[in-house]
């Protein structure tokens, strides 16, 4: 299994739709609703392409390409640049959940995220209710912050989060 982050491109769509349409991904994103269909994964294509080609994006996100396909995406959000930080987001599809593929791409993104950009820190926020993403975080080392309370307005209700960042290792000392 070849794995690799890429930028998206339109001829991605139908995959991105296909593996972003769910219930479980729709619940635990902003943004993200159910059914998710090819003229959304088009529109949200179009989109992040618009940030490739700015000096500074104010976010960028990768697609997970897994021998040739389009199967998740990692990205950083809100990137601040005068204080170095950065939200990583991140999903996979669920044919392709639990076989080290966001794992992967997590630590590539870190890499990406603390190497060329230089950010100082790369953070997390989660729903509370997202227990396999506050696991998965906590197993890649990230530290637990805190609990932010309805914070985020999710499908008619304010949802609690939980934060967890990881600090660029040259300034960790």
């Amino acid at each position: 299994m070849k794995i690799k982050l890429r930028k998206l491109e339109l001829r991605d769509a139908d995959a991105l739709a296909e593996n972003t349409n769910d219930e479980l991904i729709a619940m635990n994103l902003i943004g993200v609703d159910f059914p998710y269909r090819r003229k959304d994964s088009i529109s949200w294509i179009k989109d992040v392409r618009k940030e490739y080609t700015k000096k500074r994006p104010e976010s960028i996100y990768f697609g997970i390409d897994v021998n040739g396909l389009i199967v998740g995406e990692v990205g950083l959000y809100d990137i601040d640049y005068e204080n170095k930080n950065a939200e990583i987001v991140f999903w996979i599809g669920k044919e392709h959940r639990g076989k080290g593929i966001v794992t992967k791409a997590i630590k590539e993104m870190l890499d990406y995220g603390f190497e060329k950009i230089k950010l100082v820190r790369i953070f997390a926020t989660v729903f509370t209710r997202n227990k396999q993403s506050v696991a998965f975080l906590e197993k890649l080392k990230f530290e637990y912050e805190g609990k932010h309370k309805k914070v985020t307005l999710k499908d008619g209700k304010y949802l609690d989060e939980y934060t967890y960042a990881k600090i660029n290792p040259k300034y960790n000392k």
